[in-house]
């Protein structure tokens, strides 16, 4: 995974290195899937699924997409 700065030149050389180094670790993903969920009983209740186990998982650069940009409006009653 690679760490995109923008502001890189307010960052010293030497921080950006010991970043790069901590965002390009691994980390074991686990994603659940086909689960149902039974709307009629409270709390609803969740059965079946599959696990899907991806040890040492890294994102692909070619494989990210972005699916929702959110934005955080200035406050205007100040």
């Amino acid at each position: 995974m690679k760490a995109v700065i923008e502001s890189s030149w307010m960052i010293s050389p030497e921080a950006r290195n010991r970043l790069c180094l901590l965002v390009r670790n691994t980390v074991d993903l686990y994603v659940g899937s086909d689960i149902k969920v039974d709307t009629h009983t409270d709390p609803y209740t969740a059965s079946e699924g599959r696990v899907s186990h991806y040890p040492d998982w890294e994102p692909a650069e070619e494989d990210l997409r972005p699916r929702k940009y959110e934005y955080r409006l200035p406050d205007t009653t100040g």
